[in-house]
């Protein structure tokens, strides 16, 4: 099959992927309020699990079909890029940034999830179920505590009442339906056509995972965060990278062992030590309580030599 075709194809996977997403997380964010769930749950699912859908999508699909480089490259791919690729161009547009306490929260956890993760790695360079359902236990229990943090901090500013439940619409349950089929199809075409194109260039799969793919399913976070940036919004900023991350490793690479374990390859091994020591200076750079234009600019510019080791090692 003709390269340019293969591109298109990808290309129109993405568009998919990403609008099928949209539609879906708006459809279950407005289900959610219209039946009075929790405001912190429509949040955590309208923001951190939004914004990870593609990689979820694409991720699952890829171990499904057999291509665990593109499930392993694409998230470690994603967690890098949303650091030093959506984080540092974020940064780009500021010249300073205080982080208070309220707008900090997560990172030491983003951290520990990130060495857990790359023990189950390095520890024979094979992703086990056993390992994806330690994952997706992980997961549940931070949620649980997220939940509860955020239930007793809100109990001082909200009254209990009871409310009686509305009646869904038809545009939630036509956007829920649509967004579904597009992120179904969306993620085979991605994962198909990518998988093609690495066959074709003559590059592994890992590598196509890390990079096209990743800043493919990356552009939820990249979107947020020039909006988040613009409106000052910086706790929003920085919940999503660490919510993100830590939604692809738990969530994604989680359910994608237990569907097929997992070989990790020399780049992907590789990317999993650029994956720490990015997650580590930016988890230093949160406790330092502020945030700079240089420190972008050293994010961002970590981003490309990660990639070029990664395509040096492909």
């Amino acid at each position: 099959m003709m390269l340019s075709i293969l591109l298109l194809m990808f290309v129109v996977g993405l568009v998919l992927l990403n609008k099928g997403s949209d539609w879906f997380v708006e459809s279950c964010q407005r289900i959610a309020e219209k039946m009075h769930v929790s405001p912190f749950i429509v949040g955590f699912f309208g923001v951190a699990i939004s914004t990870s859908l593609p990689e979820i999508a694409s991720t699952l699909y890829a171990a499904y079909k057999g291509v665990g480089g593109i499930a392993v490259g694409n998230i470690v791919g994603s967690n890098i890029a949303n650091i030093g690729l959506v984080f540092g161009i974020g940064m780009l547009g500021i010249r300073s940034m205080k982080v208070t306490r309220s707008e900090r929260g997560g990172e030491l956890e983003m951290l520990a999830i990130t060495l857990l993760w790359s023990i189950f790695i390095f520890s024979g360079r094979f992703i086990s179920r056993v390992e994806g359902f330690v994952s997706l236990l992980l997961f549940i229990l931070y949620f649980y505590l997220w939940y509860n943090k955020e239930k007793k901090r809100r109990a001082s500013e909200m009254k209990r009442k009871k409310v009686r439940a509305n009646k869904l619409a038809r545009k939630e349950l036509a956007l829920l339906y649509f967004g579904s089929v597009f992120v179904i199809f969306g993620a085979q075409l991605v994962v198909n056509s990518a998988a093609m194109i690495a066959d074709a260039l003559g590059i592994t799969h890992t590598f196509i995972g890390m990079t096209a793919v990743a800043v493919g399913t990356s552009l939820p976070e990249l979107f947020t965060t020039i909006a988040a940036m613009r409106k000052h919004y910086y706790e929003l900023l920085v919940g999503d990278i660490v919510g993100s991350n830590v939604v692809n490793l738990l969530l994604a690479l989680g359910g994608a062992a237990i569907l097929r374990p997992m070989v990790v390859d020399f780049c992907g091994m590789v990317s999993t030590i650029n994956m720490i020591l990015i997650t580590v200076i930016f988890t230093l750079m949160t406790l330092h309580k502020r945030y700079t234009r240089w420190e972008g600019i050293i994010l961002l510019s970590l981003y490309f030599v990660f990639m070029y080791a990664a395509y040096v090692t492909a």
